[in-house]
């Protein structure tokens, strides 16, 4: 919620000890020479927050009808004072807001970044990171091999969905606005499994008794119960994990080459025995 540079914030700057505090409110470094950077464009106010920060937040709330506010770094603010005034304004719109965990207040969602829970967790939350294993922003000096491929999203959006969170995945664009060719395999990577198995992540809730141990994850909707597994399956699949079957329920594959394929499926005194068909095992991509 601060602003870099701007020279408003210089009496708050040792209140954010969090990001170095003295970093914020002065001026901006020349990295080739060390020489401070002119802020151009000051207009003087009395106080960054009354004055700057909290006028800025009514501008995006009201002039853009938002309808999630996503603050970042925190530090000084009057949230109390927006926040209440959004919500009533809200609800006499008859509209659903959120904000979240960086705005001051504890928010609807919390927002881990560059990790994800270990567990389900409950309340709400949504893991955010860029493609780059580092940096939101668009690094040169990142080999290619280190950037997320489409695997990797997936397993991060499966693993992320079935405890109960959203991903939120930065792409950095380059210098001229445009997507460096790695990120875009990978993301269009992603986007082709996403096709077919969509319907067992967008609209799903957790499975309340477990995420999935080992490579097993599973979401839920009223209607049907998704199981994925991250990496190549065994031809019989054991599930340990307590999963909602009962004799004369029928499991299918959803996606690859043997979607709608009824999945033969036994109770054992190991756990749930799933058959998965050869055409699947050897064919397919995995999540």
């Amino acid at each position: 919620m601060p602003e870099w540079f701007n020279p408003s914030y210089y009496g708050y700057r040792n209140s954010n000890r969090r990001w170095g505090g003295g970093c914020f409110g002065s001026n901006d470094t020349n990295p080739y020479d060390g020489s401070k950077v002119e802020y151009t464009g000051y207009v003087p106010v009395k106080d960054f927050v009354t004055d700057i920060q909290l006028p800025q937040m009514r501008e995006l709330a009201y002039n853009y009808n938002t309808e999630l506010m996503w603050c970042d770094i925190g530090g000084p603010n009057i949230s109390t004072v927006f926040v209440s005034e959004w919500l009533n304004w809200a609800r006499t719109q008859g509209r659903q807001i959120a904000f979240n965990s960086r705005c001051g207040l504890n928010g609807d969602f919390d927002t881990p970044e560059y990790r994800t829970n270990g567990n389900t967790v409950v309340r709400k939350w949504e893991t955010n990171r860029g493609m780059d294993p580092f940096s939101f922003g668009y690094n040169y000096q990142t080999p290619d091999n280190q950037y997320l491929n489409g695997n990797d999203i997936i397993h991060s959006l499966v693993d992320t969905v079935s405890k109960n969170g959203n991903l939120l995945l930065d792409i950095g664009p380059t210098h001229n606005g445009s997507i460096a060719q790695i990120m875009q395999n990978g993301l269009r990577d992603a986007g082709s499994w996403l096709v077919p198995h969509g319907k067992a992540i967008y609209d799903t809730r957790f499975w309340s008794a477990t995420p999935g141990t080992g490579n097993l994850r599973y979401t839920t909707t009223k209607d049907a119960f998704y199981i994925f597994y991250l990496t190549q399956p065994p031809s019989t699949l054991t599930i340990s994990d307590p999963v909602p079957w009962l004799p004369g329920d029928t499991i299918t594959a959803l996606g690859g080459s043997a979607h709608s394929t009824v999945i033969p499926t036994t109770r054992t005194s190991s756990g749930l025995a799933l058959q998965i068909l050869q055409l699947a095992i050897s064919g397919d991509k995995y999540v």
